[in-house]
């Protein structure tokens, strides 16, 4: 096997790996949303977005939260659904991405509502999350490009 044919089959290996991270920013996301009493009762929330609740990368303030509903976007096949937060400053959806179904996202409304309505609790801390097929659909696409990468090179090395 010639170097050239080597160094090819480790780059497929390594395009692998990278169709495996691209994905880890959309599938394994986590949005959590913390909000506060403050001062006559306003509602202040911080909405923070992180991969695997080690890489942050986003924090949103969202002063004045009022209220929340789930939105719906359909189109001639099926409808998708998002939490949308209404703040003094308008609106803001919990993510990025709208997703099927619409129980969780109810039970979330329900949550930040109450909370909004109820005096009784001082905090609010909600997480969201793609869930298992946010964490395995990256592993399984990195550790295979690794596997090819690994094994093309071994090779090279024992020729």
């Amino acid at each position: 096997m010639s170097i050239r044919q080597i160094l090819k089959a480790a780059f497929e290996g390594m395009i692998i790996v990278a169709v495996g991270i691209l994905p880890t920013y959309f599938f394994a996301r986590t949005t959590t949303l913390t909000c506060e009493r403050g001062p006559k009762e306003q509602i202040n929330c911080v909405k923070s977005e992180n991969i695997y609740g080690i890489i942050y990368f986003k924090d949103e303030h969202i002063p004045s939260l009022e209220n929340a509903w789930v939105s719906e976007d359909c189109d001639y096949e099926s409808c998708t659904y998002q939490v949308v937060l209404h703040a003094s400053r308008g609106n803001f959806p919990l993510t990025d991405y709208t997703s099927s179904g619409t129980r969780s996202k109810e039970e979330i409304v329900d949550q930040i509502n109450i909370f909004i309505h109820s005096s009784s609790e001082p905090t609010l801390e909600i997480e969201t999350s793609i869930g298992v097929l946010g964490f395995m659909l990256p592993i399984v696409f990195v550790s295979i490009g690794l596997l090819i990468f690994f094994a093309q090179v071994r090779k090279a090395l024992l020729q």
